[in-house]
């Protein structure tokens, strides 16, 4: 935790994602504690939810219906915020390995 959070009494609202699929680091905004909420429920909430989507979709050989393919990480990100519950605000940096195309 950053000095300057501790004194103000803010915890580290940031979470992380390693998958064989996806890597990813969400920032939650700490000062959403001093309305009561737990900052790090959005980034950890929204990570879970990408990559059960990216383990779904990007699975080499795995039947997707063409409703749930992978069209892309903009996408999938998406539709793992449109999954989460939580409140909150926060960003992130998602990378999809997708072995599916050929540069």
């Amino acid at each position: 935790t950053h000095p300057g959070k501790m004194r103000n009494g803010h915890k580290d609202a940031d979470a992380t994602l390693a998958s064989p699929m996806l890597l990813g680091v969400a920032d939650g905004v700490s000062q959403l504690e001093e309305f009561g909420m737990d900052a790090s429920e959005l980034p950890n909430e929204l990570l879970r939810s990408c990559e059960n989507l990216g383990m779904s979709q990007l699975i080499p050989d795995r039947p997707v219906a063409p409703q749930d393919a992978y069209r892309g990480p903009v996408s999938l990100l998406k539709e793992a915020y449109e999954d989460t519950e939580s409140l909150g605000s926060t960003t992130v940096l998602l990378a999809v390995l997708d072995n599916s195309t050929k540069i």
